[in-house]
């Protein structure tokens, strides 16, 4: 078990990643890779607290999380580059019991990487200087069924 991921600090390294919660479900994007990761209902609860800058060993404290889990949570999170640690202090927040991890099952999260074109496309700089489009170093506008 990884207790020193436990006892951290982090944050989110900006401006690379942004995270938001949609229905219930968090989702993080790495905008320099492209990578799109996802987050299961424990997963979407962790991530939001120690994103926000709660000591990990809180949530184990307070919500009654699995200690090995978690560990590996965290540190499978700073492999992925979607947190750093943070010099400062850790932030107390009122954990009043309304957040339960039992039931939500376990504490983890899926990388998908789909997307990763999409998000390394500039439509402003990626613009062909014969037709004036856009176009994808990838998919040259002729193979996409533009007809010249």
């Amino acid at each position: 078990m990884d207790t020193v991921a436990l006892q951290g600090r982090y944050r989110m390294p900006s401006p690379n990643v942004i995270s938001d919660t949609v229905d219930g479900e968090a989702i993080a994007i790495r905008l320099d890779t492209g990578a799109y990761y996802s987050f299961s209902a424990a997963g979407t609860v962790c991530w939001n607290l120690v994103r926000a800058g709660v000591v990990p060993q809180r949530l184990v404290d307070v919500l009654a999380a699995d200690e090995n889990e978690l560990a590996a949570f965290v540190a499978s999170l700073v492999k992925d580059e979607l947190l750093e640690q943070s010099h400062m202090e850790p932030r107390e927040v009122l954990l009043d019991g309304t957040l339960d991890l039992s039931g939500q099952g376990a504490i983890g999260y899926e990388r998908h990487e789909e997307m990763t074109d999409i998000f390394a496309f500039d439509p402003i700089h990626d613009v062909d200087p014969e037709s004036g489009w856009p176009t994808s170093t990838a998919e040259p506008h002729r193979d996409a069924g533009i007809r010249e």
